[in-house]
């Protein structure tokens, strides 16, 4: 996706529910704000342009491709 780069040691596409589940190892970056988010599961709602998890997710702001603040 044009916003969105994502990696996972798995990865689920749901299209009659237009989304996509990763798995394991879960590293996503987004192009604006410039975020990466690190987990164990996401959830992708693709209409939505939406990540959602049930578990904890660590989130770092970046600045010229540098983790700057983490939360």
């Amino acid at each position: 996706h044009q916003q969105m780069q994502m990696s996972a040691n798995e990865a689920r596409a749901y299209s009659r529910k237009r989304e996509v589940e990763l798995l394991g190892q879960v590293v996503a970056v987004s192009q604006k704000p410039d975020l990466q988010m690190n987990a164990e599961h996401l959830i992708w709602q693709i209409p939505q342009k939406r990540l959602t998890s049930d578990r904890p997710i660590q989130i770092a702001r970046l600045i010229n491709n540098k983790p700057t603040d983490q939360a």
